[in-house]
């Protein structure tokens, strides 16, 4: 992991790294693959939550992806969107997986493809418009 990303999860509280074989079966029930530096996180903390600057992020575990947009039916109302985490509030947080290099969006739990907001097409760019409060800006 590089140096700039880690300047964005020092306030994190961290889990336990998840394993290499844990998110490639994650992958292959998705039919996707994560991003590489999304990878390189759940290698680093199976997860987290805390606050990144002003802004405020829970990230699911691996294991709970799946069930998790499954239960927010997310295939039937945002087909093309993965979600893997919140701001604990009204907006979630994923990955628009439509394009050939996914990025990272916000997007209500109402979950209108309307409403996606590019974050990003790095974790760096995504934890840099959380730690400046500027996630609604499209």
């Amino acid at each position: 992991m590089d140096g700039e990303f880690k300047k964005y999860i020092t306030e994190l509280g961290l889990n336990k790294p998840a394993s290499l074989n844990t998110i490639e079966e994650v992958e292959k029930s998705l039919g996707i693959k994560f991003p590489s530096d999304y990878v390189d996180l759940m290698l680093f903390t199976n997860g987290c939550e805390g606050s990144i600057g002003e802004s405020y992020i829970v990230m699911w575990p691996i294991e709970e992806i799946v069930q998790n947009n499954e239960d927010f039916e997310v295939e039937e109302y945002v087909p093309g969107l993965i979600l893997f985490g919140s701001n604990g509030s009204g907006e979630a947080f994923g990955f628009d997986i439509r394009t050939e290099k996914p990025s990272y969006i916000m997007v209500p739990f109402l979950l209108e493809l309307e409403a996606v907001i590019r974050q990003g097409s790095t974790i760096n760019a995504f934890f840099e418009r959380l730690y400046t409060d500027n996630l609604f800006e499209k």
